[in-house]
């Protein structure tokens, strides 16, 4: 799999494992998880998260926005991507967040190393 395909892949996964704000599908979960490298470094905003265990937690305890992200633009060089978008929250509201994430994929194809960077309106969510 390329990597626009394992970033497409993310997001698909990010965006259908919660099925609410206190529940998590195990097994998307697990595909997500799956999807990191053991001793990946999540760096968000100002917060950073180290290893798979770190990660578990945020997405099941931490991160409990539902949505969609839709990807305006992608750049892709050598095993990193830079990804630009919108996530649009599953409130029924159009409005959406801008960000930019920003992938390095080891040698086996797991993400290494993330970040994500976040527009205005951006009010300390997870």
């Amino acid at each position: 799999m390329d990597l626009a395909e394992l970033a497409k892949k993310y997001y698909g996964l990010v965006d259908s494992y919660r099925i609410s704000e206190s529940e998590v599908d195990e097994s998307v979960l697990d595909q997500l998880l799956d999807l990191f490298a053991e001793d990946a470094v999540y760096q968000r905003c100002e917060r950073e998260f180290k290893g798979r265990k770190e990660l578990e937690d945020l997405y099941r305890n931490q991160r409990t926005m539902m949505g969609r992200h839709k990807i305006k633009n992608m750049v892709i060089e050598g095993r990193q991507i830079g990804i630009e978008g919108t996530f649009f929250k599953k409130n029924g509201s159009e409005e959406g967040l801008k960000f930019a994430d920003f992938f390095v994929y080891n040698a086996e194809g797991l993400i290494q190393r993330r970040g994500t960077y976040l527009g205005e309106g951006f009010k300390k969510t997870v």
